[in-house]
C-alpha cells in the first residue's frame, strides 16, 4: 500500500506542476504579474519538494524578480527566506545574506511574525542538517519574537526545536 501511495503522490505532484504551468501561461497572457509571481513561487515549492533544486532555484528567482518589480515586499521576503534555506548547505554565506535580506524586509513593513517564522524555519533547517549549535541563535531570536507577540503555540514549537538543537531530546 505505501508504494502505491508514493506513486500516487508523485503523480499528484506532476499534475500540480502541469496545472501551474497552465496557470502561468494564462497569467502571462493577461499581464497579471502578481499572479505570475505567485505561480512561480508555488512551482518552486513543488520543485523543491521533488528535490529538483535547479528548477526550484530558477522558479524562485523568477518570482523574486516579479515581486520586486511590483513592490510585493511580504512575498519578496518569503521567497528570499526560501532561497536562504535552499543555499543553507551549498553556500552558507549566500544563505545568511539572503536570510538577512528577508529579515530586513519583514522589519521594514513591521512584520514581526514573518521575521519570527523565517528565523524559526532557518533554525529548524540547520537542526535537520545536524548543525544544532549554529541553529540556536536563530531559534532563540524566533522564540523571543513569538513570546513578545504572545503566540503560545509557536513558542512551544520553537522550544521543542531548541531542545533538539541542544541535543537534549529526540
Amino acid at each position: 500500500k505505501a508504494m502505491g501511495d508514493v506513486q500516487q503522490f508523485r503523480k499528484e505532484m506532476a499534475a500540480a506542476l502541469a496545472s501551474y504551468q497552465q496557470a502561468l501561461t494564462l497569467y502571462r497572457a493577461i499581464g497579471d504579474r502578481l499572479g505570475e509571481a505567485n505561480v512561480q513561487k508555488a512551482m518552486g515549492d513543488v520543485q523543491q519538494f521533488r528535490k529538483e533544486m535547479a528548477a526550484a532555484l530558477a522558479s524562485y528567482q523568477q518570482a523574486l524578480t516579479l515581486y520586486r518589480a511590483i513592490g510585493a515586499k511580504p512575498s519578496e521576503a518569503n521567497v528570499l527566506a526560501e532561497l536562504s534555506r535552499l543555499h543553507i548547505d551549498r553556500d552558507p554565506t549566500e544563505s545568511q545574506r539572503l536570510l538577512a535580506q528577508a529579515l530586513e524586509l519583514h522589519r521594514s513593513i513591521n512584520d514581526r511574525y514573518g521575521e519570527g517564522i523565517d528565523l524559526h524555519n532557518y533554525g529548524v533547517m540547520l537542526v535537520l542538517y545536524g548543525r544544532g549549535a549554529e541553529a540556536l541563535p536563530y531559534l532563540e531570536r524566533a522564540r523571543a519574537i513569538f513570546a513578545e507577540l504572545g503566540l503560545a503555540e509557536p513558542v512551544a514549537s520553537t522550544d521543542q526545536w531548541i531542545t533538539k538543537a541542544r541535543g537534549d531530546g529526540p
